[in-house]
């Protein structure tokens, strides 16, 4: 439970920090948590997928049932 509680912080942090970061650091970012590179330069769309990305990392991804779907 402790390190729920602290992945939670750490996730919380790095979810909060996203709209002040530069469209080159969300795109360094992508680099370390996506195997290709962006499709777009957007700062709205760089946000919302390495903010998505962080969370699948942190607790996991949509079930195989609801990717069907």
């Amino acid at each position: 439970e402790v390190e729920t509680a602290m992945t939670n912080k750490s996730v919380i942090n790095q979810l909060a920090a996203l709209p002040d970061m530069s469209v080159a650091e969300l795109k360094k970012m992508w680099g370390n948590l996506f195997e290709t590179p962006p499709q777009s330069s957007n700062k709205d769309f760089l946000v919302r997928k390495v903010a998505w990305r962080i969370q699948e990392l942190a607790y996991g991804g949509l079930p195989d049932e609801t990717r069907q779907k």
